[in-house]
């Protein structure tokens, strides 16, 4: 009886703990994906730079549609290198839990619209 006793008390500790450390996980993931985009981005447009600026690029068999040089948030899906956590669609990425979308927990990106302006890239954590 006391060793169940001190069970359910224990529980009654760590599963709070546990929570807390899976929205920091859900955190941590969001911010590293974010960072990841704008590598990915910049990268595209350095490649896109120095092949002589051309009007599309390819990679892994697709034709990227580009502003200024960096993905449009359609095709930008397609130089993120991210793992099933996240769900994309459309310059979005949201995490998923089960595969189910958290909707205040994702990652945003928007081309510029001019070519003085980089792409901007948010990280939502409010929902995490």
């Amino acid at each position: 009886m006391i060793v169940a006793a001190a069970f359910f008390m224990v529980a009654a500790l760590a599963v709070p703990r546990f929570a807390f450390l899976s929205e920091e996980a859900r955190v941590d993931s969001v911010r590293n994906l974010a960072e990841d985009v704008r590598a990915s981005a910049e990268l595209t447009y350095r490649v896109w730079d120095s092949a002589g600026r051309p009007k599309t690029l390819r990679t892994s068999g697709e034709t990227l549609e580009l502003a200024y040089g960096f993905p449009t948030k359609v095709s930008v899906g397609a130089v993120v290198m991210d793992d099933s956590e996240f769900l994309f669609d459309n310059g979005v990425w949201h995490f998923a839990d089960k595969r189910k979308k958290i909707e205040n927990c994702f990652v945003s990106y928007e081309a510029p619209r001019s070519a003085a302006e980089r792409p901007l890239i948010t990280a939502n954590v409010d929902g995490c």
